[in-house]
């Protein structure tokens, strides 16, 4: 029996299966009790943890599919994930865990980098025609209809397609602009209107 118990001594058993990720102590080293020996991790509960910014908070329902992309391109859909309710106080963010569904090999290794994707209600597009856009050094701007005339205001722009600009900010849905921005400018004697 005392043999049996001293045997028991030598055999390191995981409560999981697993991959070793790191090793502690060195063979034939004589150990401690509540030393570390070796670190790994189960890749059957594995997880993707993100920081979500606080202004999406609100888009993010219990029913909300994520969509995580590895880094060898496969796409998965992930319907199960936790926010936690608190922020980090420096950068604002939210801690996002989603879980990956089981596996029966490793899909890569813990530690690695993955994207993860938060669905967003689609946000009206602005394009306006190339046109309608005066460019001097660093400044992108349109003119805007006021009244019987133009008043110039900045614009920030997104993507170019097909000869229309997408609009970030500076204009809203609705507010009326000169198409062809230098004829503007040369009616106005080459100066920007305040």
């Amino acid at each position: 029996m005392q043999a049996k118990e001293n045997l028991g001594y030598t055999r390191i058993l995981a409560p999981y299966a697993g991959i070793v990720s790191g090793r502690h102590v060195a063979l034939g080293e004589t150990v401690s009790p509540g030393q570390l020996l070796l670190t790994g991790y189960a890749f059957e509960k594995m997880r993707l943890v993100a920081e979500l910014p606080a202004r999406f908070v609100n888009q993010l329902q219990p029913q909300t599919q994520l969509r995580a992309t590895l880094p060898d391109g496969q796409s998965l859909l992930l319907s199960q994930h936790q926010l936690f309710q608190f922020s980090d106080p420096n950068s604002h963010t939210f801690t996002l865990r989603a879980l990956l569904p089981p596996q029966d090999k490793p899909l890569w290794h813990a530690g690695g980098w993955a994207k993860l994707a938060l669905p967003l209600p689609p946000r009206p597009m602005i394009q306006i025609p190339e046109t309608a856009l005066l460019r001097q050094s660093e400044l992108s701007a349109v003119y805007l209809k006021q009244g019987n005339g133009f008043v110039l205001r900045q614009v920030r722009l997104g993507r170019h397609l097909d000869g229309q600009v997408e609009v970030l900010a500076g204009l809203q849905d609705g507010e009326q602009i000169a198409i062809d921005a230098y004829r503007i400018l040369n009616q106005q004697g080459g100066h920007y209107a305040p």
